[in-house]
């Protein structure tokens, strides 16, 4: 099978973050414009090239909530295409561990109306492909569910 690089296609390294804090997990409900409706998700990103996928996770939570996240293990790999038709191909790395701070609600606005706290185990719906598929490599005990 040809590689994604050698048809032309982008591929991407992404991360999710599962920020964890009294047994529960911080999603967000997303309202961007790309968004069929308002789905909820984990924190997540593209990683880019100057930066290794733990600083990466770092940023997105720094840039989307505020707070100081600190990863602690990766508990998730998957490889997906693009849910928005864009022609991109993942491969997404989630990480956990705690984060200090309160999230603040009013970073990128237009991203999202909502930043609550979640049980892994009875997460909010309906779910973001993207965390879907987190749960999916969470939930099967190995890094990827296809393994």
């Amino acid at each position: 099978m040809p590689s994604p690089v050698s048809e032309g296609r982008d591929v991407r390294v992404g991360v999710v973050a599962a920020v964890e804090r009294d047994g529960e997990v911080l999603f967000e409900r997303r309202t961007a414009a790309e968004e069929d409706e308002r789905l909820w998700g984990l924190l997540a990103g593209g990683k880019t090239a100057r930066e290794t996928t733990v600083e990466a996770a770092r940023r997105e939570v720094r840039e989307e909530t505020g707070l100081d996240f600190h990863p602690e293990r990766v508990v998730a790999l998957f490889d997906h295409d693009s849910h928005y038709g864009s022609g991109t191909s993942w491969t997404v790395v989630g990480v956990a561990g705690p984060a200090d701070g309160e999230p603040d609600l009013e970073r990128e606005p237009g991203k999202r109306d909502r930043l609550e706290w979640f049980s892994l185990d009875a997460p909010p719906e309906p779910l973001h492909p993207t965390t879907d598929l987190f749960l999916d490599a969470y939930e099967s005990d190995r890094l990827h569910p296809g393994l």
